[in-house]
């Protein structure tokens, strides 16, 4: 990843995410980026729009959302849901996404088919 495209996305994780430690950010983009687990989205001014991290479990069919961003102008656009498709054309085996939507106040942790997020709009 260009260093450019990394400050700038340290940067959107530092405002849109409760993290505020550049290093440590810069280094779970860097690790998640090295093992394909790392997603971002680029206006075409070259500003970020959205980022999503997760993990993969030990037997490759659960995807754990980690963070998940999106600058409020490109919300409800799919975005996303792109992030979903990019990873699954990678990590193939993976069945089901579980991931807690915490800016809504309800922190239960939801773990749902793939089949179901791509015919629904959950994110």
């Amino acid at each position: 990843m260009p260093p450019e495209i990394l400050e700038k996305l340290v940067e959107f994780v530092k405002k849109y995410l409760p993290y505020t430690d550049k290093d440590l950010i810069k280094k779970y983009l860097e690790e998640h980026n090295a093992y394909h687990t790392l997603y971002y989205a680029i206006d075409v001014q070259g500003e970020i729009v959205g980022v999503c991290r997760w993990n993969i479990s030990e037997d490759s069919k659960t995807a754990y959302i980690l963070d998940l961003a999106i600058r409020p102008d490109f919300r409800k656009m799919g975005v996303g849901k792109d992030f979903l498709k990019r990873g699954l054309s990678l990590w193939k085996n993976v069945t089901h996404l579980v991931f807690k939507r915490g800016t809504r106040g309800d922190e239960r942790e939801r773990k749902i088919p793939i089949e179901a997020i791509l015919k629904r709009n959950i994110f």
